[in-house]
């Protein structure tokens, strides 16, 4: 206790005012863009990066040059609101911005924090190329991101520092990500990728294997092993799962929706994934009822289980909200 105590001592102040100031304008902007302040969102970020860039770095005390991670919310933001509209040229936009992520990252001291990243660009950039009807360079370049995640579970996960938090919660994002796309593949790509990336094959638990009177983050890392993001939407109220249980839940119904047919999953696998999405959105609808977000997720779900009366409801109702 005494020595968790003196490693928050000596951090330095400006450095740890600095850090607190930039995940509160991340935090915040999250915040905005769940209750439909999307301009906003990205104003914020906006002028977040613009302080940040007058900065005299000191990367020896503990600094971080966060526009790459500003940089990133917006992308992913715009993957969102990609997912939710339908719209071709917002996946356009997000492959400009994750690849001036990229760019912007690579300006900051090497840390678990921009190995996440890192990881999270390419692996964005691979989903929406898929999504663009280019699938060979989509997966060429989810397996490259791999590069950088494939040390997570042993350098962010067990990271130590002020930032702890952030990374761990981010890692377990990226991880859970990459091992559901994986998932999703054919069988006989599934042992390509596994080749190509080192992975074990399958990782797939049971449920089952959880110790009984194990505590909810112990249950939340096993679970992780079998299901990533599920295990980030199942125990979204864990520490570990924090503030990204809303984006694990978006990933699931996007993927669930979109991007298994994008992959050629087999119907009854994409059932199965249909059941998820419509506990999320239920959930979504309580927690987050204004979200167009959400709103429009709700209406590629319905066009996706051909319920089309309501899924042109829901579209016009996404339409009401962003007036």
């Amino acid at each position: 206790m005494s020595d968790d105590k003196d490693a928050v001592e000596i951090i330095d102040p400006e450095v740890q005012q600095r850090w607190n100031e930039d995940l509160h304008a991340i935090e915040e902007s999250i915040k905005l863009m769940l209750t439909n302040h999307l301009q906003e969102a990205e104003d914020l970020l906006a002028s977040s990066t613009e302080n940040v860039a007058q900065r005299d770095f000191r990367f020896d005390a503990g600094d971080h040059d966060m526009r790459g991670c500003f940089t990133f919310v917006s992308a992913l933001m715009s993957l969102i609101n990609g997912l939710a509209s339908l719209e071709n040229n917002q996946l356009d936009t997000v492959l400009q911005r994750v690849r001036l992520a990229d760019e912007e990252l690579q300006l900051d001291n090497d840390w678990a924090g921009r190995t996440v990243l890192r990881g999270l660009c390419n692996l964005v950039a691979g989903v929406v190329e898929i999504m663009q009807g280019m699938p060979s360079q989509g997966v060429w370049h989810v397996l490259r991101s791999w590069f950088w995640l494939r040390n997570l579970e042993c350098e962010a996960l067990k990271f130590e520092g002020h930032e702890r938090g952030c990374v761990r919660s981010t890692a377990l994002l990226a991880l859970g990500i990459f091992n559901l796309f994986v998932s999703m593949l054919p069988p006989t790509a599934v042992k390509a990728a596994g080749w190509a990336t080192g992975t074990a094959e399958g990782r797939d638990l049971d449920l089952h294997e959880t110790e009984t009177g194990a505590s909810s983050d112990i249950k939340f890392f096993r679970f992780f092993e079998a299901s990533p993001v599920v295990a980030m939407w199942r125990y979204r109220n864990c520490a570990n799962a924090g503030k990204k249980a809303p984006f694990a839940g978006m990933v699931l119904i996007g993927f669930g929706v979109d991007v298994s047919s994008f992959l050629g999953e087999l119907r009854a696998e994409r059932d199965q994934r249909h059941l998820m999405a419509r506990e999320i959105l239920d959930w979504a609808n309580r927690e987050y009822p204004e979200a167009f977000f959400f709103a429009g997720l709700e209406a590629g779900y319905l066009a996706a289980v051909r319920d089309l009366e309501g899924g042109s409801s829901g579209a016009l109702t996404k339409e009401a909200v962003m007036r």
